[in-house]
């Protein structure tokens, strides 16, 4: 298995991803087992004593459902993560750089009730080792895998920038980007900003930019760092209008 998963953004920019571990994956999963059991532990005790014994229809609903639906539900809702992954700093990605699809969870999603509910996770150990980027069967299915992701603590490092009332959009549109476009951006520029070694980061803005002028049809005699933090600030204001 490789250490690290190379791939190409929606912005255009290449990015180096390490993969999850084994053991982070183990982990992440023991910790999910322990959220599912305690979950249906206390919702059995309330629906008992509330409702009776006697109502297993309720009780399924109540209970056993969102149990057997929980990673995909939290994966879904969680952007990749379940509470357990998002302990260990892990979350599932498309080889592709792509965002994730709801499609793409469910099909992780249906072959877990095969090579981890059933056989215990004996299976999917089995891929994760044996796979190029550390896939189970799910994972090559969906074409995705399991990433180490960065949290910063910083309230700098997430999406969202206090743009003023009376900000001028400078390119309306920006408003095409998703999300994980101007996540991206946005991380090129902190990382620039704190960073020592400049010259490849420099680069990937200048890939971002250049990129994204070509998809939005931009034309701009901004620089690059200029150019990419008037998009952030745009996307963010215009996203508030929503």
């Amino acid at each position: 298995m490789d250490e690290n998963l190379h791939i190409r953004t929606s912005t255009g920019v290449d990015l180096s991803l390490d993969l999850a571990s084994l053991g982070d994956r183990i982990i992440a999963w023991l910790l999910d087992v322990l959220v599912v059991g305690s979950y249906v532990l206390i919702t059995q005790l309330i629906v008992s004593f509330g409702l009776g014994t006697g109502n297993i229809a309720i009780l399924e609903v109540i209970v056993i459902l969102p149990a057997i639906f929980y990673h995909f539900l939290m994966e879904v809702f969680m952007n990749g993560q379940s509470i357990g992954k998002r302990a260990r700093n892990i979350q599932v990605v498309r080889l592709d750089g792509m965002p994730t699809t709801l499609g793409n969870y469910a099909m992780r999603f249906v072959l877990r009730l095969l090579e981890i509910t059933l056989v215990q996770g004996s299976l999917a150990m089995l891929f994760i080792v044996g796979s190029k980027y550390g896939q189970r069967l799910g994972d090559i299915a969906a074409g995705t895998t399991v990433v180490k992701v960065k949290r910063e603590n910083s309230f700098e490092a997430t999406l969202y920038r206090n743009v003023e009332e009376n900000h001028e959009v400078k390119f309306p549109q920006v408003a095409q980007l998703t999300n994980e476009d101007a996540e991206t951006i946005n991380v090129l520029l902190l990382e620039l900003k704190k960073s020592r070694n400049e010259i490849g980061l420099l680069r990937l803005v200048q890939q971002a930019r250049k990129n994204i002028c070509e998809r939005l049809q931009i034309e701009s005699d901004l620089n690059d760092m200029a150019f990419l933090n008037a998009t952030i600030n745009d996307y963010n204001f215009l996203q508030a209008q929503d």
